[in-house]
């Protein structure tokens, strides 16, 4: 049964899925383009990058070490094994038969063809350990095998659905935050979930603080602004990320006290079953950190056999600064999810297998969501770098969905027969109704862009500058403090053009400061839309009527070859010339040494900079527009940056959602008023998959496939 019924609609999922298991259809996703896949990796900085639509990253893979494993520990051990023979093809009908040579086949669970999910990616798991996992796909075992106290709600923007909490409540100042763990839950090897288990997770995630990892995030709400490694406070941080310096330098009592401060800001209660975190400031944005990976629930005493930190103030030093190398769960996973994994060749493949002992019975994680035991009997994700191969197993129908090149989505735009909306799920026929995928269209890649002014050029061999006068072959230094100016560059921008010059034609016009898929905010401003004319009129009122007269010339750099920055300065520069020709753009194309140099002085007049948001919460979308290396970028004058600053220190410590949402409104009317940045469209992916996948999820909020939601007709 297709997704589109007679009227091109998409029929309720109620109307088409009988029994316990009800879903609400959502836009199903595998990243088929280089950012999101790369998203993990750049979570956590919001430094200044040059122009892109995708930012390409070479990843080092890391050989994780193969430990023995003890199999009494784990209902199903996951094996992790040498890669498997290129012959072990993706046609298995039964869960046994995905097995690579040499290993034992993974428990069936039940598993027929009718009900695996077999899917393509171009690259694996790098460690199963949740405190490390920052690739996606490391991520996405996390995801669907251990769980977090709560999770990003996929249909209620900025909300956040009950997990191994079932509720939580914050104190008046904001400060406290008691979550009441759910009781009766069991870990796959059974043993029982306790509120020690969710602190020592949490205990362990930051005193590990690997390096480059996320702690920062976490540690500045509980600990304060100065905490963005545990160590931060000793000898002025001297020995942050160097353990050997640490164990050297620092005294026992100190070393005690660290571990202490944290132990008493995060404070379990078995016998209530909670758990009590408390924070040093108020922080709005905490329940997102309680929603990541990488705040996943581990069995403590499993934890501990295995050989990670025993939890003592004594010993945490010894872990510190954890490597994926040394690390005791980087090739073991034990978690209370709705899968379990059965095996993982790492650069091969890795199988998931349904948690028959999943302890949610027929309570559903949302209305209309799963309930009950997984759909889906068995998962197997295959690494394959071939793209062609990719493709052909997509085609010949043997895998629900795969990752592809430029060229396999071309070939896959032929085959499909319905095209869905990831985030109306209303599907419509395709001229060829009866090929054998399913496109969903303009899914919004996490991260955002913007065209941002210098608002204080420096002079002094800057030829972008031109003359550096109002003279109409220069512009001052001080050209875009002219809010007519700003504004007038914002009409002049066509997005519709950028999206098709600049992002191949898959992108979603800016819809407002935040995202309506983060967080939906009333009465937002909308952005302004191309119009020549008003371009026109607001350049005539700017600098006191003097630039129709004179005109101006300024040099915009790009990026050779970055085709969403070069699309922006063409389409600037032809605006422009046609509302007046004395308003000249002049285009420089630079290789991407000088121009990056260039930009680190930040000589040129605009800039095409984008950032990766951290967190599904607003705030990580925003923020960033206005802090780190981008502020010291555009150098917003004291008039423009203090009531931004304010708006977002309000927000940052408020908790109230009401509330929140009025502060939105109000640094979404100031970005409208005062024009500091223009946003640019969101740069989107198109994905493929079998029109016999039934049920099927795109969380915006959480860009990890949750295979708990999905599954196949007929099962």
């Amino acid at each position: 049964m297709d997704s589109c019924n007679a009227n091109g609609k998409t029929i309720p999922a109620g109307d088409r899925h009988s029994g316990t298991r009800r879903f609400q259809r959502a836009g199903r996703l595998r990243w088929h383009l280089a950012l999101l896949a790369l998203l993990p990796l750049l979570l956590f900085a919001c430094d200044l990058i040059p122009p892109t639509r995708l930012v390409q990253v070479e990843v080092t893979r890391l050989v994780t070490p193969v430990a023995a494993q003890d199999s009494a520990e784990l209902t199903r051990p996951a094996v992790v094994t040498a890669t498997p023979e290129s012959g072990s093809g993706p046609n298995a009908t039964n869960v046994a038969d995905l097995n690579p040579p040499g290993v034992d086949p993974p428990a069936s669970n039940g598993a027929t063809e009718s009900n695996i999910y077999t899917e393509i990616v171009d690259t694996g798991p790098l460690t199963l350990d949740p405190v490390l996992a920052r690739d996606q796909a490391s991520m996405t075992i996390v995801r669907n095998v251990m769980e977090t106290l709560v999770y990003p709600h996929p249909y209620d923007p900025g909300g956040y659905a009950a997990l191994l909490a079932t509720g939580w409540r914050i104190s008046n100042n904001g400060r406290t935050y008691t979550f009441s763990v759910r009781r009766g839950v069991r870990f796959s090897d059974g043993s029982m979930l306790t509120s020690a288990d969710v602190a020592y997770s949490l205990q362990r995630f930051l005193l590990a603080s690997p390096s480059g990892g996320p702690q920062h995030l976490l540690l500045e709400p509980v600990l304060g602004p100065d905490a963005t490694d545990i160590v931060a406070g000793i000898d002025d941080g001297a020995y942050v990320g160097d353990r050997a310096a640490l164990l050297a330098n620092t005294t026992a009592s100190t070393l005690l006290t660290v571990c202490q401060q944290l132990q008493s800001a995060i404070v379990p209660n078995d016998g209530a079953g909670t758990l009590t975190i408390h924070l040093a400031q108020p922080w709005g944005p905490f329940l997102g950190l309680m929603s990541q990976t990488w705040t996943s629930v581990l069995d403590r005493e499993w934890a501990v056999r295995r050989g990670a930190w025993d939890g003592s103030c004594e010993t945490w030093q010894n872990w510190y600064a954890l490597s994926n190398g040394e690390s005791a769960l980087a090739t073991a996973i034990l978690g209370t999810g709705p899968y379990i994994l059965d095996y993982w060749a790492p650069g091969a493949e890795y199988v998931l297998v349904a948690n028959d002992d999943y302890w949610r019975l027929d309570s559903a994680m949302w209305e209309g969501g799963p309930s009950g035991m997984p759909d889906l009997r068995a998962v197997r994700v295959q690494q394959i770098s071939d793209a062609n191969m990719r493709w052909e197993l997509l085609e010949r129908g043997e895998v629900a969905t795969a990752m592809l090149s430029t060229a396999g989505v071309l070939l896959a735009e032929r085959q499909a027969g319905a095209s869905c909306d990831w985030q109306s799920r209303e599907c419509q026929p395709t001229a060829s109704p009866n090929a054998p995928l399913r496109r969903i269209s303009n899914i919004p890649l996490w991260g955002r862009q913007a065209l941002f002014f210098n608002f204080a050029i420096p002079t002094g061999e800057n030829d972008f500058l031109g003359s550096g006068q109002l003279d109409g072959d220069g512009i001052p230094p001080e050209f875009f403090h002219d809010e007519h100016v700003r504004k007038a560059f914002a009409y002049c921008l066509d997005d519709g053009a950028f999206v098709d010059a600049g992002l191949d034609g898959s992108g979603i016009l800016p819809q407002g400061l935040v995202p309506p898929f983060i967080r939906r905010i009333t009465a937002e401003p909308s952005d302004y839309p191309f119009d020549l004319q008003r371009c026109g009129v607001e350049l005539s009122l700017a600098w006191d009527g003097a630039l129709p007269g004179a005109g101006f010339r300024l040099q915009l750099p790009f990026e050779s070859g970055d085709l969403a920055q070069q699309a922006v300065a063409v389409l600037l520069q032809n605006s422009l010339r046609a509302v007046n020709p004395a308003y000249r753009v002049e285009i420089v194309g630079l290789p991407r040494p000088l121009y990056q140099q260039a930009l680190n002085e930040r000589r040129p007049p605009l800039a095409l900079l984008q950032w990766t948001p951290a967190l599904p919460d607003a705030y990580y979308w925003v923020a960033p527009a206005f802090s780190g290396e981008i502020a010291a970028y555009h150098r917003l004058p004291p008039e423009l940056d203090a009531p931004a600053q304010n708006l977002l220190a309000q927000d940052r410590a408020g908790s109230d959602p009401a509330a929140r949402d009025t502060i939105y409104n109000e640094l979404s009317r100031f970005r409208y008023d005062a024009v500091p940045f223009i946003l640019l469209p969101h740069a989107a992916a198109t994905v493929y998959q079998q029109r016999w996948v039934d049920n099927w999820l795109f969380n915006a909020a959480d860009p990890l496939p949750y295979y708990y939601a999905y599954s196949r007709e007929g099962d």
